[in-house]
């Protein structure tokens, strides 16, 4: 550098100087806006992805919601058709002839109906069960209060159905007992064999009428909470709906892959 640059650069007003210094400066300045902007453009688009997230996680949940709802009303109506059927088993028994056993055998019929009840599967719940991280995503205290009051109730329901398969394993193991130690026993046999069971029949009738109340109660309330979730959260009957259809097509997809598979397999082995 020779001394007249040396000069300008030392003299603070010279226009060398502050044209240098005026560089240095917007250079700086453009490059700390640039790193805001860049930080505050990921940070819109992490916010608008956890929203996203957010919004699917809440319509998968009221999706599951109102499959478990339709759950209930299909279970409530084969346990109330139960109850009704095993006191007309003992109408029957107590009244009619010995060879009428019609009622019987609905009875024995809408018992193997209720035997698997409450066996569905409760993943999104499980999902709901003390985690952190779903919380977060949440984000909503009271959304959250309201999902896990629902799943609370699916799980008290499915814990009576799981009992009430227990008694009627009781009641089967019971029948097969009848029939095995008197080998053709006639069917009005086993039909006054097992209604001098009252405890049994009491106990499995008490429980029935139970697992109705506790569906209905459990069918309302969740009702109501999805209501409250979808006004909170802003999300549409229409997204549930288009949701479900969307599942829809993934299980026959599926149903229909796992058909064809099988199919492949019978014709493997056919040929041996």
């Amino acid at each position: 550098m020779d001394s007249n640059t040396s000069l300008h650069m030392s003299n603070p007003d010279s226009p060398r100087h502050s044209a240098w210094w005026w560089s240095v400066l917007s250079g700086t300045v453009a490059t700390i806006i640039g790193i805001g902007l860049t930080f505050g453009l990921q940070g819109w688009q992490s916010g608008r992805q956890q929203d996203r997230m957010t919004h699917d996680l809440l319509t998968s949940t009221l999706l599951d919601l109102t499959l478990t709802m339709v759950i209930y009303d299909d279970e409530t109506a084969k346990a109330d058709e139960f109850d009704k059927a095993l006191c007309e088993c003992y109408r029957e028994y107590l009244t009619e002839g010995r060879d009428s056993v019609s009622a019987f055998k609905q009875f024995s019929n809408a018992m193997h109906r209720c035997y698997n009840l409450g066996a569905f599967n409760n993943p999104v719940g499980e999902y709901y069960k003390g985690n952190l991280e779903t919380l977060n995503a949440v984000g909503d205290l009271q959304v959250m209060e309201f999902i896990q009051t629902c799943y609370s109730q699916k799980e008290r329901y499915q814990n009576e159905a799981a009992e009430l398969k227990s008694l009627i394993s009781e009641c089967m193991f019971q029948i097969d007992n009848y029939s095995q130690a008197h080998p053709g026993a006639a069917l009005p046999d086993v039909r006054d064999y097992l209604m001098k069971e009252t405890d049994l029949l009491m106990r499995m009738q008490v429980k029935t009428a139970l697992l109705v109340t506790m569906a209905n109660q459990a069918y309302s309330w969740t009702q109501a909470y999805m209501e409250q979730i979808m006004e909170m959260t802003g999300i549409s009957q229409s997204e549930i709906d288009s949701a479900r259809a969307a599942r829809s097509v993934i299980v026959k997809s599926f149903l229909e892959r796992k058909g064809e598979i099988l199919k492949e397999r019978r014709s493997k082995y056919e040929g041996y």
